[in-house]
């Protein structure tokens, strides 16, 4: 897993992390904001992008472990796609120790 910054302006950028795979390939990348970016996202928000035949391989899981230990990520505030909603209760619940984790919690809307 890379850092890279992703300039917009030379005062605002965002924050990416690159996974590579063992071909070089770009499989994976997650995006933080560590500001207001409306509409779009909001301060303390990710984006995760894994390529379709590299999904369910734990490079998602990777970029969000990497992220939690340098952001400051607010999981709760975020809106989710039906696939990114699983992930991230799955997630969560493995990183709580827990079976299971509430619905109401969990955003569900269009990223």
């Amino acid at each position: 897993i890379m850092y890279f910054k992703g300039n917009l302006t030379v005062n605002r950028w965002v924050d990416c992390l690159l996974c590579y795979g063992d071909d070089y390939s770009l499989q994976g990348i997650l995006n933080y904001y560590s500001f207001d970016f409306l509409p779009f996202e909001r301060k303390g928000n990710v984006t995760i992008q894994v390529r379709e035949d590299k999904r369910r391989t734990g490079i998602a899981t990777s970029l969000l472990d990497e992220a939690m230990s340098m952001f400051q990520i607010n999981l709760y505030q975020q809106k989710y796609t039906l696939l990114g909603k699983k992930f991230i209760m799955y997630y969560i619940a493995y990183n709580n120790g827990k079976k299971n984790v509430k619905n109401q919690y969990i955003n569900l809307g269009k990223t």
